[in-house]
């Protein structure tokens, strides 16, 4: 039998608002919130963000954060403007770390070498993610990339920025769409398989 989600006088934590929000019944929310992470996750992915299942874990709990100092009427459209925001911190994150390893001697002439390197190790495979998904971008013919890019730019979020540059290429939302879905998974195969040589 399920029950409702109660509060029981104690101090409701981030993590009962969500699921509060979610469904009042605990089973139900239980599993819209792992549906919720699912689609996060691939949202991630398919941003080439990673590690995208922590990335996932962060977009829910800032969401659970703000629920306890705001209240927030539409959940779902809320939670993806969230996400797409740490897409952009990931993104921003990442070319930083790709910056560092491009400078002379990765960056040793750097003031904060050591903290740096402290953390170009604790993530290593996101960097190494990182820089086959950089490399691949640069394999595939400068319209394609410039396109995507700009599909999955910071100014690329809302609707209308969308159909916008399907304006620009003289195509139809629709037909953009599968034009991404073809170049992403162009760069899934090559950095699949930039990933694989480097583990060798």
């Amino acid at each position: 039998m399920e029950h409702p989600i109660h509060n029981e006088g104690q101090e409701q934590t981030g993590f009962e608002a969500l699921l509060r929000k979610l469904d009042p019944q605990r089973d139900r929310a239980a599993e819209k919130y792992e549906e919720l992470r699912r689609k996060l996750v691939k949202f991630f992915e398919w941003s080439f963000c990673f590690p995208a299942e922590d990335l996932a874990d962060q977009t829910l709990d800032r969401i659970a954060r703000i629920l306890l100092d705001r209240p927030v009427f539409d959940l779902e459209p809320f939670l993806w403007g969230v996400a797409k925001k740490i897409r952009q911190e990931s993104h921003r994150h990442t070319e930083k770390i790709v910056a560092i390893t491009d400078l002379p001697n990765h960056g040793s002439s750097l003031k904060d070498k050591a903290d740096v390197e402290a953390e170009v190790q604790a993530s290593r495979e996101g960097e190494m993610q990182s820089l086959c998904l950089r490399a691949c971008l640069h394999r595939i013919n400068e319209q394609n990339r410039h396109v995507f890019l700009k599909y999955h730019g910071i100014y690329a979020d809302t609707k209308e920025q969308r159909e916008k540059l399907a304006s620009e290429l003289g195509l139809t939302i629709g037909a953009l769409r599968v034009r991404i879905n073809r170049i992403r998974n162009q760069l899934e195969k090559c950095v699949q398989q930039c990933l694989r040589s480097s583990g060798k």
